[in-house]
């Protein structure tokens, strides 16, 4: 019986159809698609946030927060119902259901994650009660960093000089480039210790997320008996998950007694929000799936820098010699990620025998 399977091995040195294949979302393509979602879908939100949630009639945070995150599980919901209803004829879905049947998600991980992205939002908003704008900008500004300090020391994972040299220059050039937007612009509030701990913790819960949702897709845990859930099963339960914090966030606030007192006058910007906000969590959730937390997060904060790069192109400003330092930094540090990425993927392919080459990262 051992002489006959050893036989058989050797007589095929093509590994099972399933370990040839490469993840087929993977490639550019699918990442362009997540980068025009995720800046268009986003874009459009902070144009409604500046409506909506200024002014003497602006939306309660706390109230919109709740009434999106419902929004987005119900979508997610609604997504997982309609792909499985139109892959259940295939031979493939069925397997993928049968194995997903008899491996269960990790709930208490989802938990974990709503609580670090809720935590991280809310203390970032928080703190611009006691800094000023500029410090507020500046120090979310550096997300890419803890992102991978947390990863080395949760998820054991590595980096190499490439891979920190364009963190680096993305992160610093966003820096000097708001740096020398915002210093002619001064301000009168002068930044708290309270503030300053406020920023730290809500760019550490950056981190503990980025891991969290990093372990959510590993399935070579030791003793892992759940399985990564799919893109939109990540964003029904951190959204459903997420509730248990809101919720009673907004009612203590008295935004949610507000906010359905006056449901019929904000009803219209209520509906704007909640759509872009689930179209824009549909891309990002994809992206974590397909892609990496490392690669949402640079998609996330580069878009940031972008949406003010074409604001100030728009109305004709002219940018100064240490603006223009500054977006060599950001796209010469996106450049090396997107060179960086070419290489690993052409030297992350399995060797004949189906294990993995030198250089593959298991994620």
């Amino acid at each position: 019986m051992g002489s006959t399977t050893t036989a058989s091995i050797k007589g095929n040195d093509k590994p099972p159809p399933q370990q040839q294949q490469p993840p087929h979302h993977r490639g550019p393509a699918s990442l362009a698609l997540c980068v025009v979602g995720i800046c268009s879908c986003y874009i459009y939100y902070g144009l409604l946030q500046e409506k909506y949630f200024s002014g003497p009639n602006r939306i309660g945070a706390n109230f919109a927060l709740v009434s999106q995150t419902a929004t987005n599980s119900l979508v997610a919901l609604a997504w997982s119902r309609l792909e499985r209803l139109f892959r259940s004829n295939s031979p493939q879905s069925q397997l993928q259901q049968k194995q997903a049947s008899s491996l269960g998600l990790n709930h208490a991980l989802l938990l974990l994650t709503s609580f670090w992205y809720i935590g991280a939002m809310s203390t970032s908003n928080h703190s611009f009660h006691y800094v000023s704008y500029p410090t507020a900008v500046l120090a979310k500004s550096c997300k890419l960093i803890p992102t991978m300090v947390m990863s080395i020391w949760i998820e054991r994972k590595q980096y190499d000089a490439q891979e920190w040299l364009a963190a680096g220059c993305i992160t610093l050039g966003i820096v000097i480039f708001n740096l020398s937007r915002l210093s002619d612009k001064g301000s009168d509030k002068a930044d708290s210790m309270h503030g300053i701990v406020l920023l730290l913790i809500s760019l550490c819960m950056d981190g503990f997320l980025g891991s969290c949702q990093g372990l959510l897709k590993r399935s070579d845990l030791k003793g892992n008996k759940q399985r990564p859930p799919t893109a939109m099963e990540t964003m029904l339960y951190t959204n459903l998950y997420a509730l248990i914090w809101l919720l009673p966030m907004a009612l203590v606030s008295g935004e949610w007694t507000d906010g359905i007192n006056r449901l019929d006058e904000i009803k219209e910007g209520m509906v704007l929000l909640n759509a872009a906000a689930a179209s824009g969590q549909v891309f990002i959730f994809l992206t974590l799936t397909w892609f990496t937390p490392l690669i949402c997060t640079t998609i996330t904060t580069t878009r940031k820098f972008f949406t003010i790069l074409l604001s100030v192109l728009h109305f004709g400003h002219v940018f100064s010699t240490t603006q223009w330092t500054a977006i060599g930094l950001v796209f010469g540090g996106i450049y090396t990620g997107i060179v960086h990425k070419a290489k690993t993927s052409g030297s992350s392919r399995t060797t004949s025998n189906g294990t993995p080459e030198r250089g593959e990262k298991v994620e």
